[in-house]
């Protein structure tokens, strides 16, 4: 279920839309995790290594802006990519900055 955090609303003829999310910039923090990214790496599964769940997968990609292309999984190989140590305080963070920041 990729887009289940997102939030969504039925417009007057019930069709069910995705409501635009702004990604705020993930602060830095001393203690994140930089790698180069192998063949084969997808943000799903960094996810999952370094998480413990692939549900953060876009924490990654927010961390990484114009590294990866938009809605995909996959990374390049070569890539230094950042991984911030911890996902959950940035989940908190957008979703108090999507629900009270506009």
């Amino acid at each position: 279920m990729r887009y289940k955090e997102f939030r969504q609303q039925r417009n007057i003829k019930g069709k069910r839309y995705y409501i635009n999310s702004i990604l705020p910039p993930v602060p830095l923090n001393t203690n994140d995790i930089y790698i180069i990214t192998v063949a084969g790496d997808r943000l799903d599964k960094l996810s999952q290594e370094f998480y413990n769940t692939p549900k953060y997968w876009w924490v990654i990609s927010a961390a990484n802006p114009n590294k990866f292309k938009k809605s995909s999984y996959f990374v390049e190989p070569g890539t230094q990519i950042r991984i911030p140590i911890n996902p959950s305080s940035y989940v908190d963070y957008f979703n108090s900055f999507n629900t009270n920041g506009r």
